[in-house]
């Protein structure tokens, strides 16, 4: 089984194409994109401020970023269509996920807005399908992603599910499926990829450490010390890989110039047990010079800071042609004023002891790692070497740079100086058996010169990754875990042969993430039971067949005629392209050192001049006897034996087509996983986010390519319930999404429902905005009406009100003048009553008295012996007086209780008559809203009586009974008992509307008590 973690760099890309766009509407949301001298936000959200059809103006408006570069409210001009994405649905720009594919639109604009948002809050790893986008944070404090966070994924099961998005993540499932089998393929692969400084180095890290300790998590103590063990090697080899394969450029400050593959192999328990690394391309131009502001290898740099270096005869690194040709020298200003430049990456003392350690750890002798810093000085040395002109067409070396080769011999130990000074400036011609002996122009001599040093380095930097190998590198019965460190995707100013293989290279990784993608995105679509028969997806196939097939299979044949010039190149690849190849093919009539492809990513122009030579790469025979002859035994074993048929040997391009063949065998036998790795500035720092420039590594790292799959499918897909609640103005009675597509005219090819989602083509999904938005527009003007009709009728009342205030004023004073009068009729009747049952009472306790006084003479008169009795009998009236006032308490608070309850009743009919009258107006005054003339209102009426009556009435008749032309009292009270018989509480409520009618068309005093009871009779 196998896991491969895939590791690229990439840079600038071109525009994402066209899209189909909603047409900008004024005030509505959108994203815009802005890209200027100034400004490289990309797309930026905002409202729509104008549009003419043409040209449209926004305002932006991003409150979720708090560092944002652009200030909040600022109006854009003269932005194209093409430049404003419009989202007629708000949430869409609320929306925030784990994975961009669950984006309900599924456009660059709103991936760039999510990623923008998610890395503002401190979310830098975000799925987008397959992959998982790794924006750097420039911050190892965020606490999410903090190493005491692992173990709640470590403790998960076979797969993540618990956990946000992290390339732990991505180890875990890789790790899982390779040792269970869970998917097709045992074998696993992880692409780690990203530009200088997206942080893929540190993702890889992540990865290779994640992986350690989850293969670690059980076993022996013996097996955890032997994983370790290997763990603490392959950090070892590290060093001397980077030290010679890594340089400074303006992105990176150790970026690898290299294609390494490190197979890191485990055992059948799935521990680690050892590795095995391949090389691909090393970048050779970077051995001699450097681009502005960028640096050669750092084996130069470490060389020319070691302490011991006049053991090899180096001094200041500013003294040599290599190390000085970008310009760039790592400086810090001491405390005395003076210079120091011993900081940076691989620019130290220290730096060359740890190299020569790591070397020594690798059991190198202590007299090859010194034949290693030999090789370094004497290309150093050389590379400082002039020709100049004899005075004919030779040349000869400079006498001022004679010392800079005499330490190259010692350096390398030439046996023969001399004949190597001659093979500088001369070479040997074979023409018809016979060899001649022709001098090297200053140019050539320099070209040969060059050719030696290119030579020497890269045959010493393939030792080191055998020597690392031979440490490393042990027999497995289990699985392994590979990781590839390539250029990424390229596109400068000037682009050469090296740029054309780096970029054959992701042209092929992208051919089969597009396959592998688009397969997978099939599989879903089948699950939602999605007809995809007549989806196709993005196929750069033919380009990859045109450049490794066409192009340097041409630039073999040329390279192989001895009189093939870089024009005649050129002509045959234009002659077999231009109509072959015509969708990736370019060359325009204009262009005479250049060609074009249409790669995936962007347009790069190829200048062809240097193409043969370096396709060759050859150094002559003569060359490798001279150094295989060398006193050193480590330099002269490097260079392979010239006795080797030069004719057998493969070109660069043809080994290097040949390394990706075999590459993209071994990928494709594999289950693949992506990390790529987005430098979100390009001066980094913590939260600092361009757009444009992020926008351009998602297109050249195949995140855009994602999209462009799902865009050939259905690219929008929303679940049923919000599908439902959003379109079903477009028809009403529709009760499942199938029947809002059908009302909407959507065809199966444009739009089909799944088992739980509604899969949309873009323009389906703006057709149906299209829809929404015409229907919305007709309920508006609806609702716009009535709001209009509510504020005049509201407008009328309180004219109406203000009128009759005073009427109404008076009635109410009236009645609550009666109220009052009853009230104190009721309480002095009461009052009375009382007072009379109170006389009464006092009436039979004043003979109850009496009576009592009687006894009590008899008491006196009667004998000792009944005094008993007639206490008693004294007692029993006492109670019954008592009782009798308790009874009389009692009846004076029933008849108040009873009082006040029919008080309350009374109020609260009076408020529901209030109510009654007040709703009778509002019914009167809404029924005609809309109405301006007494004809409309008549004929309404009659059209109502005509269905409303229970008998039949001449539509005359009843027009002529209605025109009443002024208001009689007596002749209304007639109209509301003729129109009563008809029984129909319909035409009563008519009866009350045209007595509203004449008061508010004539104009004329309406008596507020007739309506009154017209409204208690009918109503």
């Amino acid at each position: 089984a196998t896991v491969s973690v895939l590791y690229c760099r990439h840079v600038d890309v071109a525009m994402p194409p066209k899209e189909v766009f909603l047409e900008p509407d004024v005030g509505s949301p959108c994203l815009f994109f802005i890209d200027n001298d100034d400004e490289k936000h990309g797309w930026t959200q905002g409202t729509v401020q104008s549009w003419d059809g043409k040209i449209a103006s926004c305002k932006a408006k991003d409150p979720s970023n708090p560092v944002a570069k652009w200030e909040t409210g600022k109006v854009y001009d003269k932005l194209k269509a093409e430049s404003v994405y419009c989202v007629t649905n708000a949430e869409v720009l609320d929306e925030d996920v784990h994975d961009l594919l669950n984006l309900t639109v599924l456009h660059d604009s709103t991936l760039l807005h999510v990623l923008r948002k998610r890395f503002i809050n401190n979310y830098v790893y975000t799925n987008v399908g397959a992959i998982t986008v790794a924006l750097n944070p420039f911050t190892y404090e965020i606490p999410w992603y903090k190493e005491d966070q692992m173990p709640k994924y470590l403790s998960e099961g076979e797969r993540i599910e618990n956990n946000i998005p992290h390339s732990w993540a991505v180890a875990h499932n890789t790790y899982w499926e390779m040792r269970t089998g869970a998917s097709e393929k045992a074998d696993q692969c992880v692409l780690v990829s990203g530009e200088s400084g997206a942080g893929k180095t540190e993702a890889a890290k992540i990865v290779m450490k994640y992986l350690a300790a989850l293969s670690c998590k059980s076993g022996s103590d013996a097996q955890k010390q032997a994983a370790l063990s290997v763990g603490s090697k392959i950090n070892t080899s590290s060093n001397p890989l980077e030290c010679f394969g890594n340089a400074s450029t303006v992105r990176n400050p150790n970026s690898s110039r290299f294609g390494k593959w490190m197979c890191v192999k485990f055992s059948s328990d799935g521990f680690l047990v050892g590795a095995q690394i391949t090389k691909y391309l090393l970048e050779k131009s970077r051995i001699v010079t450097a681009a502005a502001d960028e640096r050669v290898y750092h084996a130069f740099y470490v060389l020319a800071k070691a302490n011991n270096k006049s053991n090899w005869g180096i001094s200041s690194e500013r003294d040599y042609n290599n190390t000085k040709a970008g310009g760039r020298f790592y400086t810090n200003k001491t405390k005395d004023g003076g210079i120091d430049e011993s900081i940076g990456e691989f620019n130290t003392s220290q730096a060359f002891d740890d190299v020569s350690n790591s070397l020594l750890e690798l059991d190198v002798s202590p007299e090859v790692v010194n034949s290693v810093w030999s090789v370094v000085a004497g290309v150093m040395n050389i590379e400082n070497v002039v020709f100049e002109s004899d005075g004919g067409e030779g040349s000869v070396i400079s006498a001022g740079t004679k010392q800079w080769l005499d330490k190259c011999i010692q350096s390398w130990g030439i046996r023969d100086p001399e004949e190597l000074k001659k093979e500088m400036v001369t070479k040997k011609l074979e023409v018809n058996k016979e060899i001649s002996i022709v001098p090297l122009n200053p140019f050539m001599a320099k070209d040969a010169r060059s050719a030696l040093s290119k030579a020497i380095y890269d045959h010493e930097f393939t030792w080191i990754i055998e020597t690392c190998n031979k440490t490393l590198d042990v027999e497995s019965d289990g699985n392994w875990i590979g990781l590839l460190d390539i250029f990424g995707f390229e596109n400068f100013k000037v682009n050469s042969f090296e740029q054309l293989c780096i970029n054959l290279a992701n042209e092929t990784l992208q051919l089969h993430y597009n396959k592998y993608i688009f397969e997978k995105d099939q599989m879903e679509c089948k699950a939602e039971n999605i007809d995809v028969s007549n989806v196709e997806f993005p196929d750069n196939a033919p380009c990859c067949r045109m450049i490794t097939q066409s192009i340097l299979t041409e630039l073999d044949s040329t390279c192989s005629l001895g009189s093939g010039t870089d024009d005649d190149f050129l002509s045959k690849v234009t002659d077999q392209c231009q109509d072959a190849y015509k969708d990736f093919f370019l060359r325009r009539p204009l262009d005479r050192t250049s060609f074009t492809i249409h790669h995936y990513a962007a347009d790069v122009s190829y200048e062809v001049e240097g193409f043969l030579e370096k396709n060759k790469d050859t150094l002559r025979p003569e060359m490798k006897r001279i150094m295989r002859d060398s006193t050193d035994p480590f330099i002269a074993s490097l260079l392979p034996s010239p006795d080797e048929d030069d004719s057998k040997k493969m070109t660069v391009g043809g080994y290097f087509k040949s390394q990706v063949a075999d590459l993209m065998e071994l990928i494709e036998s594999t289950n693949p996983h992506w990390i790529r790795c987005i430098k979100a500035h390009p001066q980094g720092g913590r939260l600092n986010f361009e757009g444009v420039h992020t926008l351009k590594q998602l297109s050249s790292s195949g995140v855009l390519g994602t999209v462009k799959i799902r865009k050939a499918g259905y690219p929008v897909r929303i679940k049923f319930d919000r599908f439902t609640q959003r379109y079903s103005i477009i028809s009403p009675n529709a009760a499942d999404p199938a029947s809002i597509l059908k009302e909407a005219g959507l065809e199966t090819k444009d739009a089909q429902v799944g088992t739980s989602r509604v899969f949309l083509k873009s323009e389906a999904y703006v057709d149906l905005e299209k829809l929404r938005k015409q229907k919305l527009e007709v309920y508006n003007a609806i609702v716009l009406a009535h709001c209009r009709a509510y504020l005049a009728i509201m407008d009328v009342k309180g004219r109406v009100l203000e009128k009759n205030k005073s009427v109404v004023d008076g009635l109410r004073e009236q009645v609550k003048k009666e109220l009052k009068e009853k009230e104190a009729q009721l309480l002095e009747q009461q009052k009375a009553a009382a007072e009379a049952e109170k006389a009464k009472l006092e009436a039979e306790r004043q003979a109850l008295a009496a009576v009592a006084e009687g006894l009590a003479n008899i008491g006196n008169e009667a004998d000792i012996s009944n005094k008993a009795i007639v206490d008693q009998e004294q007692r029993e009236w006492d109670n019954m007086f008592e009782s009798f006032n308790d009874e009389i308490i009692l009846i004076e608070e029933a008849i108040i209780e009873r009082e006040e309850r029919e008080l309350r009743e009374r109020l609260e009919r009076e408020a529901a008559e209030q109510k009654r009258i007040d709703d009778a107006a509002t019914l009167i005054q809404s029924t005609f809203r809309g109405y301006h003339t007494r004809e409309q209102i008549l004929m309404e009426l009659t059209e109502r009586a005509r269905s409303q009556l229970e008998f039949d009435l001449d539509a005359n008749m009843f027009r002529q009974h209605m025109l009443l032309t002024t208001l009689d009292v007596n002749r209304l009270k007639m109209e509301a008992d003729y129109l009563a018989a008809c029984r129909s509480k319909a035409i009563a409520d008519e009866v009350c509307l045209i007595y509203h009618y004449f008061y508010f068309a004539l104009r004329d005093p309406f008596p507020f008590l007739l309506l009154h009871n017209i409204a208690r009779t009918f109503l």
